[in-house]
């Protein structure tokens, strides 16, 4: 068993990627690119195993393990298999149970780089996030002309780390300069299902043309962001991450 990583094109090149179907990022990580799915649509389609509902060890042993030990055996009899993992967030990786990549010789690598950053989805998610919820202060602290209610702003902000000192904080005190009313919110945790959540509302319409309530109104109706001119940076920001990333 090979003990390094192996280059990223030699990989490519096996899945039968055309040198426009992938984006390296470096020597051992690519992103795949959607046209690359759109190309194979006539293509008869392979079978779906799906690991589920395993209770892991208190290592964390579980799904992630199986899965890689489950394709390197289907490697090993001689069939082409892909698998396809959840992006770990740096949260649980600094608990007991560690990343999200396997263990053992059943693991994916470079183990440091996905658990840590690797392709860069989770920080653009958590910048596009946060730089709507940044301008919604922004509106509140300049009049709030749309009328929002401070105390049900439904737009969090993220963060990719679990942060206890942060599960309950206060926004925004009022001081002699900002009278408005303070709120007490949590930010949430930008895991891989809030990553999940966009990238399907991407695929399922645009976010340009997506009505995402940020805000309730005194009147209940709720305000939207699909028209806020925050939405082409979020957009810019959140293109990347659309295609998947493989090692």
């Amino acid at each position: 068993m090979p003990t390094s990583a192996r280059p990223i094109a030699d990989i490519a090149r096996e899945l039968g990627l055309a040198a426009g179907e992938w984006l390296p990022y470096g020597r051992d990580k690519a992103k795949v690119l959607l046209p690359a799915l759109a190309a194979r649509r006539e293509q008869p389609d392979g079978k779906l195993v799906v690991v589920s509902s395993i209770t892991p060890t208190p290592a964390g042993d579980g799904k992630t393990t199986m899965t890689i030990g489950l394709g390197q055996a289907l490697w090993r009899i001689g069939a082409r298999p892909v698998i396809a993992l959840r992006e770990p967030s740096i949260g649980p990786t600094l608990g007991m149970k560690g990343g999200g990549t396997g263990g053992g010789r059943s693991q994916v690598v470079p183990m440091e780089d996905i658990n840590l950053h690797f392709t860069g989805d989770f920080h653009a998610i958590a910048s596009a996030h946060n730089l709507l919820a940044a301008a919604v202060d922004n509106h509140l602290h300049h009049g709030n002309v749309l009328g929002m209610d401070v105390r049900q702003v439904l737009w969090r902000r993220v963060l990719d780390v679990n942060d206890r000192a942060l599960r309950d904080i206060v926004v925004s005190i009022p001081s002699r300069r900002r009278s408005r009313t303070s709120s007490r919110r949590s930010p949430r945790e930008c895991t891989a299902p809030t990553a999940s959540r966009i990238r399907r509302r991407w695929i399922a319409r645009s976010l340009r043309r997506r009505r995402s309530a940020t805000a309730a109104s005194p009147s209940a109706w709720p305000r939207r962001s699909d028209r806020s001119p925050t939405t082409p940076p979020c957009s810019t920001g959140l293109a990347a991450s659309r295609s998947p990333s493989t090692t």
